[in-house]
């Protein structure tokens, strides 16, 4: 960084200094934005020397990458982040337009990262907690089985540990897949907070359904018959908090049934509407 002092500039207050020249001044203020001065010989030799289109465009490409959500970061990487778009400031102002871009695709992909980083970081600790609040519920009940059983029997008590199992199948399919999910940092803390806990009951809640239909014996049916129902739905709400497709299946192959039996009763109707007026015609011609 070239520094030289400028009588013009002294009574400038800033946060971090950027560059300063005879010519201009280029800083983060106390509020962690980026601000600058030029001088008005600077701004009169500007009009002669610089090209005005690439000039604005740099300007404005600055002003947008500047606008990227970045408050909820660490002080330490705002002020990288914004020194970035100084510099690349620095680079306009002395005409050097190509590496005034390049500087600011760098800051854009710089905090871009940082941002994508403090997402996974919400959007996974939202989840775990969750999952540990049904994990903590799960063991209660495991522990006082035998008294709950009693209260509540074991049907319901095995639908409540199948639940805890697609909380734990859904956690799992978050971490598997956490590189490949879209997330936003400028959505805010409180929405990701409230799509992981949704993720989580999700899970829970297909687990649910899947239990109910390994009871009903909708599904895998052979396991109610050879006593192993149970072992049987915690291993099928796993499967189903982390796959987010079985239970949805299900609920499409129950409507499914009853849209066949709709399609099948139309389908005898038309055909015994045909038989009766081949007879009308038979006996006509007769």
């Amino acid at each position: 960084m070239t520094v030289k002092k400028d009588d013009e500039f002294q009574d400038i207050k800033y946060r971090h200094l950027v560059l300063q020249t005879n010519d201009f001044i280029v800083f983060i203020d106390c509020e962690i934005d980026i601000d600058w001065k030029t001088t008005d010989d600077y701004d009169n030799r500007k009009k002669e020397e610089y090209d005005a289109q690439r000039y604005h465009e740099v300007m404005n490409h600055a002003a947008e990458v500047e606008c990227i959500a970045n408050n909820h970061l660490e002080e330490s990487k705002r002020i990288n982040f914004k020194r970035m778009i100084g510099e690349a400031i620095c680079r306009n102002f002395e005409f050097d337009y190509e590496n005034a871009e390049k500087m600011l695709n760098k800051a854009e992909n710089y905090i871009s990262e940082r941002n994508e980083e403090v997402s996974r970081k919400w959007y996974l600790k939202s989840c775990l907690c969750t999952t540990f609040l049904f994990c903590l519920f799960g063991s209660c009940f495991w522990l006082f089985r035998e008294n709950l059983a009693s209260i509540i029997g074991w049907a319901l008590l095995m639908l409540l540990l199948t639940s805890v199992a697609g909380a734990l199948g859904a956690l799992l399919s978050v971490i598997l897949r956490m590189r490949t999910s879209n997330l936003d940092a400028a959505a805010g803390r409180c929405l990701h907070y409230l799509e992981g806990s949704s993720k989580i009951f999700c899970g829970a809640i297909s687990a649910v359904l899947v239990g109910l239909a390994m009871n009903a014996e909708i599904i895998l049916p052979i396991f109610s018959k050879i006593g192993k129902t149970n072992a049987a739905m915690i291993f099928a709400g796993l499967i189903a908090g982390a796959s987010e497709r079985w239970a949805p299946s299900i609920i499409s192959a129950v409507g499914g049934e009853k849209n066949l039996d709709k399609s099948t009763k139309k389908k005898s109707d038309a055909i015994e509407t045909q038989r009766r007026n081949c007879e009308k015609e038979s006996t006509n011609y007769s």
